[in-house]
């Protein structure tokens, strides 16, 4: 369940948005890359699974293990990590191993969060306090009178001229607040549109708009794959935030989920009130930092992180 790692993702991110990549896998899974870790401490090469680039934890499987094994036997390292399910990793190690003869921590890394859905959006609805119940039918009331509409836009022209508005309206909320959007990256936004070109082929892919007062005040875009759901990204413009356009736009996109009969809502890594606020569960993270058991300078970041780690492999 990770987004991150479909192949055609893989394809696009190492060919336009990674060009600091020199050596990956056959399944493009598994990479070693050029990452400056401190200042004033020169690259290093580092080993990591895709998805790290992204913060979206893996499933770990003893096939996985297997795999990143024989990479990192044959491929040059110094340093790595790799960001899996906290119960996935008590699991399997040490029955199956993280890496042979190399030294690990594991550090918490907070949680993603899943709703389960194939019961139905009544079902979603039914496990939640009534307070946050209320909560909903009252955002929805004051919606209501500013002529609100939550609305799926793939049939509203090209997936281009969605995914330009999401872009567009990315970058102006963050230079508000004198920050960077990630997609004024020329190379960010070619993979994305690429990716998104690609789903959007096989229909997979779904862009969300929240209209209050005929303004657009919330995007989001979320990919379907299988019976599973990933909201992927989100953005609020800002007007209207007494309504909780987010949280409006949100019921919408869930509800269409419930209703296509898919069995997971996957709302990504990370803390937001309004994941509590849906219903969805909590899964703790561990990041399992790795040293090349030849490497002076992997040792050494190993030993730096080592006052906050929650387990060790023993020297």
């Amino acid at each position: 369940m990770n987004p991150f790692l479909q192949p055609d993702y893989l394809r696009f991110w190492d060919a336009l948005a990674a060009p600091t990549l020199f050596i990956m896998d056959g399944e493009g899974e598994f990479r070693v890359s050029r990452k400056r870790v401190a200042r004033g401490l020169a690259s290093l090469r580092r080993l990591s699974l895709a998805a790290d680039e992204h913060d979206w934890a893996v499933e770990l499987t003893a096939q996985r293990l297997t795999r990143l094994n024989a990479f990192a036997e044959r491929a040059s390292w110094q340093y790595g990590q790799l960001l899996c399910y906290a119960d996935d990793f008590a699991a399997l190690w040490p029955r199956e191993g993280i890496l042979k003869n190399c030294r690990w921590r594991a550090m918490p890394s907070g949680d993603a969060y899943l709703l389960p859905i194939d019961q139905g959006y009544d079902s979603v609805l039914a496990g939640l306090t009534s307070k946050a119940r209320c909560e909903i039918r009252r955002k929805e009331k004051k919606a209501r009178a500013l002529s609100s509409a939550c609305r799926l836009l793939n049939h509203d022209g090209d997936w281009q001229t969605s995914l330009a508005r999401f872009y567009d309206l990315h970058v102006a909320f963050w230079r508000e607040r004198g920050q960077q959007s990630v997609f004024e990256s020329p190379a960010q936004r070619e993979c994305m549109s690429a990716w998104m070109r690609e789903a959007a082929a096989q229909e997979r892919v779904q862009f969300w708009g929240a209209f209050l007062a005929d303004r657009l005040c919330s995007m989001r875009i979320g990919l379907r794959d299988g019976d599973t759901y990933y909201s992927l990204l989100t953005i609020n413009t800002g007007d209207f935030a007494e309504h909780s356009p987010g949280g409006l736009l949100l019921q919408a996109e869930l509800q269409a989920q419930c209703e296509a009969g898919l069995r997971l809502f996957h709302l990504g890594p990370g803390y937001a009130r309004y994941k509590e606020q849906i219903g969805a569960q909590p899964r703790a993270m561990s990041r399992i930092w790795l040293a090349h058991p030849r490497s002076l300078r992997g040792n050494l970041l190993l030993a730096y992180r080592r006052p906050r780690a929650i387990a060790a492999r023993p020297e």
